[in-house]
């Protein structure tokens, strides 16, 4: 027979085994919610990066087409001006041979 002594000891050490088994669950509990916490966060990292590439990728697909447009938009400046140049070479071309008709060939030679 125990006496009351080994009984509380019994006691004792099965509380302390207890309290051992809540720790170690609590333990394992805390450590898998801290390894969901870092995937969640890791994932909303990676999302954020996602978005902030997009953003990106959204700013140069709109500067490419702005810059399309600039280059379409000089092109045809530049067609205007050459037909300009083209029509004003005919004018003086033109005028200069009426200067030579009407006798005043020295206007002609002044070229600017």
């Amino acid at each position: 027979m125990l006496t009351i002594t080994e009984l509380e000891a019994r006691e004792l050490a099965l509380t302390i085994k207890g309290a051992i088994v809540l720790l170690a669950v609590l333990g394992i509990c805390a450590a898998i919610l801290l390894a969901l916490a870092l995937h969640r966060y890791s994932k909303d990292q990676d999302q954020e990066h996602e978005e902030r590439m997009a953003s990106i990728r959204a700013s140069l697909d709109m500067g490419q087409t702005a810059w399309a447009h600039t280059d379409v938009h000089k092109s045809q400046l530049l067609r205007e001006q050459a037909a300009y140049i083209k029509r004003l070479e005919a004018w003086k071309a033109h005028t200069e041979a009426n200067m030579r008709k009407l006798g005043h060939p020295e206007v002609c030679e002044h070229d600017v």
